[in-house]
């Protein structure tokens, strides 16, 4: 005696008339191929057994390898309302993996026509009587050549004589059933592997393009830095000048002033060239000549502090941010972007900025995000001054009565914050990108432009640096049918970051 116990499937009319036999055992193994999911091959078929047969209850039972097969659990099951159900119950033997494993994996059939008057242990007795199994037929399940599980047949209203014609029945649907279930497994195995190979593939372009980036921020920041130092030193030693030739301009105006006072009616030649010269706009325009070179170095500055503020090359790792100023910078950077061009004017940027808290971040890969997304919303503005319907060439998508070309091109940005987080959105007067591009617009390597014309990182590397900082990226559309950008940072991140860069 092996083993058994736990569920099986009822109905009933199974003929013995041969014909019939053929025409019944090719429904259901019809009824076993119909599908590739094993789950409804299990439940159909345990459902046509139990009722070709007559059976109370008809059960599979999946056997647990890990335990040594000595316990399992019923994963399908048809059963007759009158009698209980067995499905999902485990069922527990300590001797069937020893004992009778081996000799199911290698086609044992079992048949108990009586359980109460069966020569078996009073345990084993037991636990049949506890499924209420008056007699049962057992057939092992395979997958490959490895024992799966148990095809289990119960008769529970009483005693029953199997017959041979039945038990031929049941061991062809056992064998079918077997070649189903190394089917679903191996579809199963290759369905993981194919989300594996996703997932690495996936992983293989987020380090490309982290790489890709760092690499970019790296010459980047070392143009900057030598930027800055080729600019700095003549600035300065123009500044440092600057304040000696302000110095002897305010002397040399201050002696012309005494001469003339001191001198109205001077030599004939000096009245000449004083004429001639204008002197006097001369000392009124000189101290404006060199206020306006005070402004530019003072600029030049700015703007070298600006471009050492996007890149941040003397921090690393986490840095107190603060987002208005990080806008403000990126903006600065892209004024030769926002100003006028041949075909259009200047873009003019509207900006609602609150107050907001400091938050931790790594500075340079907010301004790197913040720049792409402003990118993206200039080129937009861009290609619809260039072309009418702006994407239409690409979607075939009509123009909207919002993004005529005629309308002032603008970019609106506004900040705030609530509770827990700050909340950029940056929202441009372009076209709305349509639903095919939006789709896709964060994938890796996604880009609309010609080959050579753009690598297709930004929202990617964009969305990217959002996520390491526990934020979250999203595209929507306006009421007026225009594209806005929204980024949500948390102002105290769950879990502080400690790391120098974005991991891969």
């Amino acid at each position: 005696m092996s083993l058994i116990f736990n569920t099986s499937p009822q109905f009933s009319g199974y003929s013995s008339d041969r014909p019939s036999h053929r025409r019944a055992l090719a429904r259901v193994i019809a009824k076993i191929r119909e599908s590739l999911d094993l789950q409804t091959i299990l439940q159909t078929t345990t459902g046509e057994v139990r009722q070709l047969l007559g059976v109370d209850r008809v059960g599979v039972l999946q056997l647990d390898e890990a335990t040594g097969w000595d316990s399992g659990e019923f994963v399908a099951e048809s059963v007759l309302p009158k009698f209980d159900a067995v499905l999902a119950k485990r069922v527990q033997d300590h001797c069937f993996g020893q004992d009778y494993a081996a000799a199911y994996a290698g086609g044992r059939i079992h048949m108990m026509t009586d359980v109460q008057a069966a020569d078996i242990s009073e345990c084993h007795r037991e636990i049949l009587n506890q499924f209420q199994v008056r007699a049962n037929l057992l057939m092992a399940l395979h997958s490959g050549d490895k024992l799966w599980g148990l095809l289990c047949i119960h008769q529970c209203s009483g005693p029953r004589q199997w017959q041979p014609f039945e038990v031929d029945f049941v061991c062809q649907i056992a064998e079918h059933l077997s070649v189903a279930i190394q089917q679903a497994e191996l579809l199963n195995t290759a369905q993981q592997k194919t989300q594996e190979l996703a997932a690495t593939l996936e992983h293989l372009q987020q380090v490309q393009i982290q790489l890709i980036h760092a690499e970019k921020m790296s010459t980047l920041g070392q143009l900057a830095a030598g930027v800055a130092h080729e600019i700095n030193n003549p600035v300065n030693f123009i500044t440092g000048n600057l304040n000696y030739v302000q110095t002897h301009v305010q002397q040399l105006v201050k002696m012309l002033r005494i001469y003339e006072r001191h001198c109205p009616q001077g030599i004939a030649e000096v009245e000449e060239a004083i004429a001639t010269l204008d002197v006097d706009f001369l000392m009124e325009d000189l101290p404006s000549i060199l206020q306006s070179m005070f402004s530019g170095t003072e600029r030049i500055d700015n703007i070298v502090r600006t471009l050492k503020n996007f890149t941040r090359l003397d921090e690393s790792g986490f840095k107190i941010a603060q987002i208005n100023q990080s806008l403000d910078d990126v903006l600065a950077m892209l004024q030769h972007r926002l100003a006028a061009q041949p075909h259009r004017s200047a873009i003019y940027v509207h900006k609602d900025y609150k107050e907001l808290p400091l938050i931790q971040a790594l500075p340079a890969a907010l301004n790197q995000m913040f720049m792409n997304i402003l990118i993206n919303a200039i080129e937009a503005i861009d290609g619809r001054m260039t072309a009418p319907n702006g994407w239409t060439q690409l979607c075939l998508i009509p123009e909207s009565p919002e993004t005529r070309p005629d309308s002032k091109p603008q970019i609106d940005i506004t900040t705030r914050h609530d509770d827990d987080h700050v909340i950029v959105t940056i929202a441009d007067n372009g076209p709305s990108i349509p639903t095919m591009i939006s789709a896709k617009m964060f994938e890796p390597f996604f880009s609309t432009k010609p080959v050579g014309q753009g690598t297709g990182m930004g929202l990617a590397m964009s969305r990217h640096i959002v996520a390491f900082h526990q934020g979250t990226l999203q595209y929507h559309v306006t009421a007026k049918q225009y594209p806005l950008f929204q980024i949500e940072l948390p102002t105290k991140p769950t879990q502080p970051q400690t790391a120098q860069t974005m991991p891969s």
